[in-house]
């Protein structure tokens, strides 16, 4: 056996050799976790209702402001002031200063019982479309204002013209 084979065989029979030194198994601790939150409550206020309008001589747009729930129409669509109409709003409760996600998932047209239609532009949530939102520690709830604008063609027929919209709130 060469001298260079002697020390690489010694190692490998120390390894499998009965009672060699093993190295100590490396531990360590680690702690479990668990947060538990109140359940997030979402509670509808109202609907968002963009009044009555009468169409113009051409295509105009009706906007429910989602912070104050005030009515504005561009000149082709004519607003009838005895049906202002009012910006939708929920209220939401849950864990004092926890971040909630706000999702608004509406529909692309308002749809009258024969099937007639109206566009929706958009639908918006108050505080600049803020899509998060922070629980305050005093009152652990917040409220949600939702607007709008809808295209009213001068051909529009006279309706009744709805749409579901989908408001969610999830802890993130």
């Amino acid at each position: 056996m060469s001298k260079a084979a002697l020390p690489t065989s010694l190692f490998v029979a120390a390894l499998l050799a009965p009672g060699s030194a093993m190295a100590a198994p490396a531990t360590d601790d680690f702690r479990a976790r668990i947060s538990i939150l109140k359940p997030l409550v979402l509670t509808w206020i109202s609907d968002l209702d963009f009044g009555t309008i009468i169409p113009g001589i051409a295509i105009g747009d009706v906007t429910i402001d989602a912070d104050s729930g005030v009515r504005t129409g561009s000149d082709a669509a004519m607003i009838a002031t005895a049906d202002d109409g009012e910006r939708g709003a929920f209220g939401s409760a849950g864990q004092d200063t926890a971040s909630v996600d706000v999702d608004l998932v509406y529909p692309t047209e308002l749809l009258s019982t024969d099937n007639k239609v109206i566009e929706v532009v958009e639908m918006v949530l108050d505080q600049g479309n803020a899509r998060n939102r922070i629980l305050s520690n005093s009152s652990a709830i917040f409220f949600v204002g939702i607007g709008g604008t809808i295209r009213i063609r001068p051909d529009q027929e006279e309706r009744v013209y709805t749409g579901t919209a989908t408001l969610t709130v999830q802890y993130n």
